[in-house]
């Protein structure tokens, strides 16, 4: 039978390793016999045999876990031990380079936007951490996407230009009002062209 050093094996390889043993052990068990007669047929486990087996097995899988758990525990609290060993100069030069890590990525994102505000394109789209590499990037994408004319901002294709808002025609003086029947003060009234006159008050 073969024996395994529980030490040395992982977690992860617990299960394997249980079910290698548990294999071997059937087969020393089954091929013991063999010396007294090589033709006979193996002996077969009952199911209780087997059941045994199968709750030693996870029995022992239990045990790798728990372990695991221990494990992994442990690295945690030492983890915690060698953040407090570190100097005040050590904390420092981690926090420096922490806040040089996120300064390189505001500045890059800046230059990121900067170039695609530049190039007139999505600065999602561009690859790239030099300007330079964002440029030729905003190249490629523009390459990509050909020539774009702008449309031609032709005033007959857009229609007539209509009358400013408020008035029906050019401002009447006080002097034509009074060359003007009370019908057409009161239109002319109506269509604003009196306002200049009527603000004055």
């Amino acid at each position: 039978m073969t024996v395994t050093n529980p030490d040395a094996a992982t977690p992860a390889t617990s299960a394997a390793a249980t079910a290698a043993a548990l294999e071997a052990a059937t087969a020393e068990e089954n091929t013991g016999s063999e010396t007294d007669d090589k033709n006979a047929a193996p002996a077969a486990l009952t199911v209780e045999e087997l059941t045994a087996k199968l709750e030693a097995a996870i029995g022992h899988s239990r045990t790798w876990e728990s372990r695991a758990k221990a494990n992994s525990t442990a690295a945690e609290k030492l983890a915690a031990i060698e953040l407090e060993k570190l100097s005040d100069t050590e904390k420092l030069q981690k926090q420096l380079a922490d806040l040089t890590a996120e300064r390189d990525l505001a500045n890059g994102s800046a230059l990121r936007s900067t170039v695609a505000a530049a190039k007139g394109v999505p600065a999602a789209l561009l690859s790239g951490s030099t300007e330079d590499e964002l440029n030729a990037s905003a190249d490629a994408l523009l390459a990509f996407r050909g020539a774009v004319t702008p449309p031609a901002n032709d005033a007959a294709a857009s229609g007539a230009k209509g009358t400013p808002i408020g008035s029906a025609g050019a401002q009447l003086t006080a002097a034509q009002l009074t060359g003007m029947s009370a019908a057409e003060i009161v239109k002319a009234k109506a269509d604003g062209r009196l306002s200049g006159i009527l603000d004055k008050k």
